[in-house]
């Protein structure tokens, strides 16, 4: 909506491609192999140059300010990268533009990993929920109240100041870095009434804000964006477990 304010056209395309020597000389941070490829392509106000060469950098945003962080495309750089791919981008002022992701196909067999599922289990807690995606809010919700937990969700900080109200909170599950107040002040400002309370981080970005061991400054439980589910009832048992070591 915001590339296309009045309708287009959003093109998606995927294929593999096997990359050689020679197909890599504009490519050279990576290796030759095999390569999935995913091509997306609008026909929106597109971009000029100014924008494109920062258009990957974090907190960068050509939206007003306020209404976002600038970390989406950021994020999504971040990504690929830590999976040795690549991401480009074509664009022109009126006509669109194209992002072209290649990443490296693996010819090995995934193995399903121990499923924590049927050891876990939080039911009847209350969790409050703080993300300002909504697919992604609304997703985590639903894997929450799956395992019997009671979720109260907000798009903000704020939102989520007043809407825990007198509630006692079990766990706080909030985004890192969102428009207005953080996930970290946010953390703070509801220590004040709940000292210790149990906290999981969520983000997709891998700044020097977080440590090599997955967690925070102050040993505060993170969770890096994309998660699996599993991965998810991990974090959240690790949380309430350090929050029961901290008060004992």
């Amino acid at each position: 909506s915001d590339a296309m304010p009045h309708g287009g056209e959003l093109e998606i395309k995927l294929h593999s491609q096997a990359l050689d020597k020679d197909d890599l000389e504009d490519l050279p941070e990576l290796t030759p192999g095999a390569y999935g490829v995913i091509q997306v392509r609008d026909t929106g106000k597109g971009m000029d140059e100014s924008a494109l060469s920062l258009v990957f950098e974090p907190f960068y945003t050509t939206k007003h300010r306020g209404a976002t962080a600038g970390l989406g495309l950021a994020t999504v750089h971040g990504i690929i990268k830590q999976h040795k791919g690549h991401i480009s981008v074509e664009s022109r002022c009126g006509v669109g533009t194209t992002f072209t992701v290649y990443l490296p196909l693996s010819d090995k067999h995934i193995l399903n990993e121990h499923n924590p599922d049927d050891t876990f289990n939080p039911e009847g807690i209350f969790v409050l929920l703080v993300e300002d995606s909504s697919p992604v809010r609304k997703q985590v919700a639903v894997l929450l109240r799956r395992k019997g937990m009671i979720v109260k969700s907000a798009s903000n900080a704020e939102e989520a100041l007043e809407m825990k109200g007198e509630d006692p909170i079990d766990l706080l599950i909030t985004d890192l870095i969102m428009p207005g107040m953080n996930g970290r002040e946010l953390y703070e400002k509801l220590s004040e009434t709940t000292p210790n309370i149990p906290a999981l981080f969520m983000s997709g970005y891998s700044g020097d804000i977080l440590s090599q061991n997955g967690t925070l400054e102050g040993g505060l439980t993170f969770l890096r964006k994309p998660f699996t589910m599993d991965s998810l009832y991990e974090a959240i048992s690790k949380a309430l477990s350090s929050a029961q070591r901290s008060e004992s």
